[in-house]
């Protein structure tokens, strides 16, 4: 009986600390800002895993973008234009960002979560 009793106290801290970690841990604006030079995306396209991003889309070049990253892309965006979509960082990586009506290689770049 003791032996039960033990054990049922020894998974509860690894139940709680489970709910803990996975847990979204903060939530981050990140403007992202695409001119005729190409894609900028703030705080150096880096943020730990479990955060909530929100990342806020401005098309400031003379042609129409959008933005695409971790399976999330924005409407064209005509000249002026903004959008914006969240997503939860829930993996460690690099997963590439880019917009899908240039190709060209600043219109590309790797977003990390560490």
């Amino acid at each position: 009986m003791t032996v039960v009793a033990v054990a049922a106290l020894a998974s509860v801290p690894a139940a709680t600390a489970y709910d803990e970690t996975t847990a979204p841990g903060a939530h981050a604006f990140l403007a992202v800002l695409i001119t005729d030079k190409g894609i900028a995306v703030a705080n150096s396209g880096r943020l730990p895993r479990g955060v909530l991003a929100t990342f806020a889309v401005k098309n400031q070049s003379h042609v129409d973008q959008n933005f695409t990253l971790l399976g999330h892309k924005t409407k064209t965006l005509k000249p002026g234009d903004k959008a914006s979509f969240s997503v939860l960082l829930n993996r460690r990586g690099i997963f590439p960002y880019r917009s899908t009506l240039d190709d060209k290689r600043p219109f590309r770049g790797l977003f990390i979560v560490y």
